[in-house]
């Protein structure tokens, strides 16, 4: 008797590859490579908005190169940086005294409590009063910087090009194109 060849085996998968030749398989793998691209697609929009971030974080440090090696730029930073920063000081004060002026009022209205709760409510309304103005001094902060720098961003933007060799710039000029003003 001859030993008969043993009968093949079936992968484990078989059954997966007869239903893979059903019409619903057939959609189900349509939709999963669908799913995968889409998938691929989002990484790819993820990765490149991770490098543009940090593309642009990395400006601050060439834009802080540029400042520190080119000091004529110095005075056109530094001058509304500090007027900016007197603009501050100078709230921080008035409101200082403001707050000063209305706690005393105020516990002077209740001056027949006891010291201990004079001294508790004259806390409570400083810190509120901080509060409220660090809130205000936050929002002011940005238009403040604006609107004592916005005179010398032209000067910076012109000293910038100059300095990385772009072309020269000159200053917008109302006679420069024609016109009917009587002024050029």
């Amino acid at each position: 008797m001859q030993p008969q060849p043993p009968a093949p085996r079936r992968p484990p998968y078989a059954r997966l590859a007869d239903v893979g030749r059903s019409p619903q398989a057939a959609q189900v793998a349509r939709f999963a490579g669908t799913a995968g691209r889409q998938g691929v697609q989002a990484a790819r929009v993820v990765g490149s908005s991770f490098s543009r971030f940090f593309s642009g974080a990395g400006f601050v440090f060439r834009g802080t190169a540029l400042f520190v090696t080119t000091p004529r730029l110095w005075p056109l930073v530094l001058v509304p940086v500090l007027l900016t920063g007197l603009a501050l000081f100078g709230l921080h004060e008035a409101t200082g005294a403001l707050v000063d002026r209305l706690t005393a009022w105020l516990l002077g209205l209740v001056d027949f409590l006891p010291h201990w709760v004079l001294w508790i409510l004259d806390q409570v309304l400083w810190i509120a009063a901080a509060m409220l103005f660090h809130t205000a001094i936050t929002a002011l902060t940005v238009p403040l910087t604006m609107l004592f720098g916005a005179a010398f961003f032209p000067f910076i933007t012109r000293a910038v090009i100059r300095r990385s060799g772009g072309p020269e710039v000159a200053p917008p000029s109302a006679c420069a194109r024609p016109s009917s003003s009587p002024r050029c």
